[in-house]
């Protein structure tokens, strides 16, 4: 379980700044940690569903 957590948050993250910096949009980095920290959090509610645990 924690190895797929450790793949799942490794490949939010390259999804996330894959899309940095954008010509039309850069975001301050108030609003990147909160959306990092948004897609981390959606990686364990997903691993504790996956798991039984809601």
């Amino acid at each position: 379980m924690l190895e797929t957590a450790e793949r799942l948050i490794i490949s939010e993250i390259g999804d996330y700044t894959a899309t940095l910096p954008h010509p039309d949009y850069m975001p301050s980095a108030p609003q990147m940690h909160d959306e990092l920290i948004a897609r981390v959090q959606r990686v364990f509610a997903d691993i504790r569903l996956q798991a039984g645990e809601l």
